[in-house]
């Protein structure tokens, strides 16, 4: 038999990391976007330009805080939702 009270406790979980990336990436969306476009007509902007920029301009992000920023932003992106979440 399964015990429901263990299976409702872990689908409630919050699984999301991260929560002060939440706060700031509306910004950091606003402050890589030219980047991104920019590199779209000349020859592109690499992950780690992008790291760099972010590193700098957010010293108290992890390294791991600032790649996660940089991948989704990328993936948004790629995807046109960039402007969605400005």
């Amino acid at each position: 038999m399964v015990n429901t009270t263990e299976h409702t406790s872990s689908v409630n979980t919050e699984r999301r990391q991260h929560h002060a990336l939440r706060e700031i990436f509306p910004e950091a969306c606003r402050f890589i976007t030219p980047l991104i476009e920019s590199a779209d007509k000349v020859l592109g902007v690499s992950g780690f330009s992008l790291t760099h920029t972010l590193k700098e301009r957010y010293p108290e992000l992890s390294a791991t805080e600032v790649q996660v920023l940089v991948v989704t932003i990328q993936r948004l992106h790629r995807e046109g939702r960039l402007h969605d979440v400005q």
